[in-house]
C-alpha cells in the first residue's frame, strides 16, 4: 500500500492538488482539519469556531487527529493521496505552543507514509478569513518548517514542491509517485 501525503502550510495549494488527483480517479483523503472547521462553523458560526479554537486548541487538534487516524485505518486501496497526514497536526500543536498529549503521540506512533510532498506557501497568500482560517503567511511558513522537521524525524521521505503553476506541481508530484 502506498500512502502519499500532500502537505505544507496554510494556502500552499494542497487541496487544489488533491482535487486533481481525485479528478484522475486516485483515492484521496480530504483535509480533515478543514472538514472539522466547516462542521464547527455550522454549529458555532465562524466567530464561535474561532473562539473555540483559540480557547481550546488541545480539544480542537485532538478532534482532527482522532478523525484523521480513524479515516486512515480504513484505507484499503493500494495507493492513496492524503491532504495532510497525522504528523501535520502534531506540527500544528507545536506551532500553537501546545504540549502534545502522550495519548495522541501513541495514536500516531505506528502511522507510516511512503512520501510527503511539502508544498511552498503561495506568494499570493490569502488568509481566507471568511472561512474561519486563522494562520498568517508567517505562521504558514513556520508551519511548513515544523512539518518538514516532524516528518523527517519520523523517518519519512519529504520532497520539496516549490511554487509553480498548479498543473506543473501536479506533474512534478506524479513523476515521483
Amino acid at each position: 500500500m502506498k500512502r502519499i501525503v500532500i502537505s505544507g502550510g496554510s494556502y500552499s495549494g494542497k487541496s487544489s492538488l488533491v482535487k486533481l488527483f481525485k479528478r484522475d480517479k486516485y483515492k484521496v483523503i480530504p483535509d480533515v482539519g478543514f472538514e472539522v472547521i466547516k462542521s464547527l462553523n455550522k454549529r458555532l458560526g465562524i466567530q464561535g469556531q474561532k473562539r473555540f479554537r483559540h480557547n481550546n486548541p488541545l480539544a480542537f487538534y485532538s478532534m482532527i487527529l482522532k478523525k484523521q487516524v480513524q479515516l486512515e485505518k480504513h484505507i484499503k486501496e493500494k495507493r492513496v493521496i492524503l491532504d495532510r497526514g497525522v504528523y501535520d497536526y502534531l506540527a500544528m500543536f507545536q506551532l500553537k505552543n501546545q504540549k502534545i498529549p502522550k495519548m495522541l503521540t501513541i495514536l500516531v506512533k505506528n502511522t507510516v507514509y511512503d512520501t510527503v510532498f511539502l508544498c511552498d506557501t503561495l506568494s499570493n497568500f490569502d488568509q481566507r478569513k471568511a472561512t474561519g482560517r486563522s494562520l498568517s503567511k508567517k505562521d504558514s511558513q513556520r508551519l511548513k518548517g515544523l512539518i518538514r522537521k516532524i516528518y523527517t524525524q519520523a523517518g519519512i521521505k519529504v520532497i520539496h514542491v516549490r511554487e509553480m503553476p498548479l498543473k506543473q506541481r501536479y506533474i512534478f508530484i506524479k513523476k515521483h509517485i
